[in-house]
């Protein structure tokens, strides 16, 4: 996957990580991809950001609600972009992960500096 993006093939690298899923490439190169794939079909990228928020939001860490925050921020003005169904979608999600670490102060903290909510 990581070779395909290197040579600007982002088609060939979607097909080749959506037919490969149990292959571990890493959150930043699901990132890397992500961002190429948001730029032309920006609704196929908003399940893997939701899935690599997920997914780093499973270990209690300050760097990991941070890297929540900038993805969740991604994902918005991508949703927002693409239309109200993404929309509606993306606040349902936000709403949920908010919800789901309500007993995190710090991972709080972090959506309330990146603008994803309001202050308690």
């Amino acid at each position: 996957m990581r070779h395909l993006l290197d040579e600007a093939r982002d088609d060939e690298a979607w097909m080749f990580a959506n037919d490969n899923l149990s292959i571990q490439a890493g959150p930043g190169t699901w990132l890397r991809l992500c961002e190429r794939r948001s730029l032309t079909h920006p609704a196929e990228a908003l399940p893997i950001y939701r899935d690599i928020v997920t997914d780093t939001l499973t270990e209690a860490d300050k760097r990991n609600y941070r890297n929540a925050a900038t993805i969740l921020k991604t994902m918005r003005v991508i949703a927002y972009a693409t239309g109200d169904s993404a929309r509606a979608e993306f606040d349902a999600f936000l709403a949920e992960t908010i919800d789901r670490n309500r007993r995190r102060p710090t991972c709080l903290t972090a959506f309330e500096r990146a603008g994803l909510m309001r202050r308690r």
